[in-house]
């Protein structure tokens, strides 16, 4: 056997064990990439919760503080449309429990107390549905959800602070 044929031969068989681990390389790179964008969906939810919980944190705060279901309800649908403007899947009448839950689809906004101090906090919910693609071999729904909650304390005050 010649050195030439030797050589000819192992890079034969190179060539043949690239060929066959491609596909699974190929696979592992998707899905790795698939996975990438699940922890980016999550920030991005995540993100989109915590600004429409300031948002309507902040819409209770100019109403007076939310002391009426009247006004928290104006302060959660805030929220909800917040939620929306950022991606969340809601509906064109939010349904409002007439205390403090309002639920919009996928968005949940709600006032509870922090535990922590003696206000109120708004809390707000958000679900993302990812589908799965190549990720489909290994989840029988072939899709993920997504959740963020953000949690904006409302804290009024009825004096301005010292300036000095």
């Amino acid at each position: 056997m010649s050195l030439a044929r030797l050589l000819h031969g192992r890079r034969a068989s190179v060539a043949v064990w690239i060929a066959v681990m491609m596909p699974g390389l190929f696979m592992a790179v998707a899905l790795g990439v698939e996975a990438a964008s699940w922890a980016a969906a999550k920030v991005s939810v995540q993100r989109s919760a915590d600004v429409s919980a300031i948002a309507g944190g902040i819409s209770c705060a100019a109403n007076g503080g939310c002391l009426t279901p009247l006004t928290k309800q104006s302060a959660a649908t805030f929220a909800a449309r917040m939620a929306q403007l950022n991606g969340g899947t809601g509906t064109a009448s939010p349904s409002w429990n007439g205390t403090d839950t309002l639920t919009d689809n996928t968005i949940i906004a709600n006032f509870v107390s922090p535990g922590y101090v003696t206000s109120t906090a708004l809390k707000v919910t958000m679900q993302k549905t990812i589908p799965a693609t190549v990720s489909k071999v290994f989840n029988a729904t072939g899709s993920y959800t997504v959740t963020g909650t953000g949690v904006a304390e409302v804290i009024t005050t009825t004096t301005p602070p010292a300036h000095g």
